[in-house]
């Protein structure tokens, strides 16, 4: 029981940790994840002046910071794994925890790599995008751990209560939100095969478009369908 709780210990609160069977741990703290993409990115080894200069290794023309020098912010998380991408299998299993510095619970769950990359771009987009970080209230309470479909329910209900519970303006930012967070996943795909050549990275961050996607759905059903099972498993009717 003392190990366990010693292991609570080593978690940051907003942190995302992967632990690989062999016990390789990487852990995305802002520092780790910084300091490892700048150097990856400072060396012609790692990207070449070919790509550096490249159109579509440029930042968004959507992003706030368009017009300064500097690289993609989010790009770093996805740098910090790059090696290990190369080296495990996509299907290999690895543990991937959270602690949320909201509720102050760790979230704990063994997944596949391709499936934890997905938890990455996750991150990559509310806390290192600088279009996710404008908007950083839309995903209070958003942890990368959460499903798609839930994220797009926390991002309208927190909306909606910022701008006073007027449906008609929530739906209307939400659309323009989602028209703009697309511009900026399709970005840094094209950014992900300059530098990347393993399908794993670029495939899930492919699969952001799914949050997009929610958000310009039908969310008033799906909080009627969610509250519905909820009552459902109290026995009401």
């Amino acid at each position: 029981m003392e190990d366990d709780l010693s292991l609570l210990n080593d978690f940051k609160p907003g942190v995302l940790y992967l632990l690989f069977p062999d016990q390789k741990r990487i852990e995305f703290s802002s520092e780790n994840v910084c300091a490892f993409a700048k150097e990856y990115l400072d060396s012609p080894e790692h990207v070449p002046d070919s790509v550096r200069g490249a159109l579509d290794f440029q930042r968004c023309l959507v992003c706030p910071q368009a017009h300064q020098e500097g690289y993609c912010h989010a790009l770093y998380p996805y740098l910090t794994i790059f090696d290990e991408v190369d080296k495990y299998s996509s299907h290999q299993q690895v543990q991937v925890f959270y602690l949320d510095p909201v509720s102050d619970c760790l979230s704990v769950k063994k997944t596949s790599l391709q499936a934890a990359l997905q938890y990455v771009s996750i991150l990559s987009v509310i806390n290192y995008c600088e279009f996710g970080r404008k908007y950083q209230d839309y995903f209070y309470m958003v942890t990368p751990l959460m499903k798609t479909a839930d994220i797009a329910l926390r991002v309208y209900l927190n909306t909606f209560w910022l701008f006073g519970g007027n449906k008609e303006r929530t739906m209307k930012q939400l659309k323009m939100f989602a028209d703009v967070l697309d511009v900026t996943i399709d970005c840094q795909i094209k950014r992900l095969r300059l530098i990347s050549k393993n399908d794993a990275i670029v495939n899930a961050f492919i699969l952001t478009h799914v949050l997009t996607e929610a958000l310009r759905g039908n969310i008033d059903e799906e909080l009627k369908h969610s509250f519905g099972l909820h009552k459902a498993t109290k026995g009401e009717a």
